[in-house]
C-alpha cells in the first residue's frame, strides 16, 4: 500500500470545506503507518510477522509446544491483525473508488461529493472509540472470567500484555468495521435513491457493487480462513456445531453487505425498463392495428414499410428483454457466489477429512 493512493481518502476530504465528524481511530492508525519512513506494506508486513508469533509464544513459555514450533491456528490469529488493518485501508480506497464510479449517474455538487466520500470511507470517531473501549474491556473480562483458557496463568506479564493488545485491537478492528459496513450500506442506499436511472446506462449504477462485493468476499474469506487452521473435530455433532457459524453466518452477512444496499436501485432498474417496454408494446400494438387495417382493405402500398417498422420494433422488443436490472456485472455476482459456497466446500471436505481421520 503506497503512501499517495493509501491517503487518497484523507487529502480529499481536507478538500471539503468542513469535515462532517471527526475520524476513527482506525483510521488516523492507518494514516500514521503509511506516514511512516519507507514503503507502507513493509510495516504491515513487519506488523503481521510480529504479531503472528504472540500467540505460539505464549505457547512455548507454557510448555505447550516445542520451541520453534509454528501451529496454523495460533500464527493465523496473529497474521489476522495485519489482515484487518489491511482490509480497513483497502475498503476506504475502495469506497473512493467506487464513488467516483457512481458519480455520472449522480450530478452532485462538487462539496456534496466530497461530504459523500468523507462518510463512506472514514468511520466517526465517537461510535469507533466505543467499539474500541468495549473491545479492550471484553479483552480484559475474558482474562479475568478464565485466566487459564486465557494463557494469562504462568506467562509473564509483557507477553499478557502484548497478547492481551493484539486481541483487544483485532477486537476492536472487527467491531469498528462492522459498524462502519452498517453506515456505509445506508449511505449507499440513500445514495442510491438520487441515481439518474438508465438500463441503457448500467455502468456508473454498479459502480458501488464492487465495494459491496469487497467487504463480504473479505468476511467469507477471513472467517473460511479461521475455520481452515481450526483443528478438525473428532466427533461429527461437535465439528457440525463448530462449522454452522462458518457455513451460515459468514455467507449470510456477505450477502445481506451485497445485495440490501443496492436493491433499491434494482426496482428502480426494474420499474424503468417495464416503463421502456410498456411503450413498446404499445407502439407494436398501434403499428399491428395499421397493418390489419391495410390488410382489410386490400391496400398493400404501405406494407413493405410497415414491415420494416414491425421488424425493428420486435427487434427493439427483444432488446428490452435483456436490459440488466441488477446493479452489478456478471463477474461481480459470480465472484460472490463462489465466495459464498465457498465455506460449504470447505465443511465437506473438512467433515470427510474428519471421518478418514477417525476412521
Amino acid at each position: 500500500m503506497s503512501t499517495k493512493t493509501a491517503a487518497i481518502s484523507e487529502a480529499r476530504p481536507e478538500a471539503a470545506p468542513a469535515r462532517p465528524y471527526a475520524p476513527s481511530w482506525l483510521h488516523l492508525l492507518l494514516r500514521g503507518i503509511d506516514r511512516l519512513p519507507g514503503p507502507a506494506w513493509v510495516w504491515y508486513v513487519a506488523i503481521g510477522l510480529a504479531t503472528s508469533l504472540v500467540y505460539p509464544l505464549q505457547f512455548w513459555i507454557l510448555g505447550l509446544s516445542p520451541y520453534g514450533q509454528l501451529d496454523a491456528e495460533n500464527t493465523f490469529w496473529g497474521v489476522v491483525l495485519f489482515a484487518g488493518l489491511w482490509l480497513a485501508g483497502h475498503i476506504e480506497r475502495v469506497a473512493s473508488s467506487a464513488l467516483d464510479a457512481t458519480l455520472p449517474a449522480l450530478r452532485l455538487p462538487a462539496a456534496e461529493v466530497e461530504r459523500l466520500r468523507y462518510e463512506l470511507t472514514i468511520a466517526p470517531a465517537l461510535p469507533s472509540t466505543v467499539a474500541l473501549v468495549a473491545a479492550v474491556a471484553l479483552t480484559i473480562l475474558g482474562s479475568i472470567v478464565d485466566p487459564v483458557g486465557s494463557y494469562v496463568v504462568g506467562s509473564p506479564a509483557p507477553i499478557v500484555v502484548v497478547g492481551g493488545l493484539t486481541q483487544a485491537l483485532i477486537t476492536a478492528i472487527l467491531f469498528t468495521g462492522l459498524l462502519q459496513l452498517v453506515r456505509q450500506m445506508r449511505l449507499i442506499r440513500t445514495t442510491l435513491e438520487l441515481a439518474t436511472v438508465d438500463p441503457f446506462l448500467p455502468g456508473p449504477l454498479s459502480g458501488f457493487s464492487r465495494l459491496t462485493s469487497d467487504i463480504g468476499i473479505a468476511i467469507i474469506a477471513i472467517v473460511t480462513a479461521g475455520s481452515f487452521v481450526t483443528p478438525i473435530p473428532a466427533e461429527p455433532m461437535a465439528f457440525a456445531v463448530k462449522s454452522l457459524p462458518f457455513l451460515v453466518g459468514a455467507p449470510a452477512i456477505a450477502l445481506v453487505a451485497f445485495v440490501v444496499p443496492l436493491y433499491g436501485l434494482h426496482t428502480r432498474l426494474d420499474a424503468e425498463k417495464a416503463r421502456l417496454q410498456g411503450e413498446a408494446e404499445h407502439r407494436l400494438k398501434a403499428l399491428l392495428a395499421t397493418l390489419n387495417e391495410d390488410v382489410d382493405r386490400g391496400d398493400l402500398a404501405r406494407a413493405d414499410g410497415l414491415n420494416k417498422q414491425l421488424a425493428s420494433m420486435l427487434q427493439q422488443r427483444d432488446v428490452l428483454a435483456k436490459l440488466p436490472t441488477w446493479p452489478w456485472s456478471t463477474g461481480t455476482l459470480r465472484a460472490v457466489i463462489s465466495a459464498v459456497l465457498l465455506p460449504i466446500v470447505l465443511v465437506i471436505v473438512q467433515a470427510v477429512l474428519s471421518k478418514v481421520l477417525v476412521s
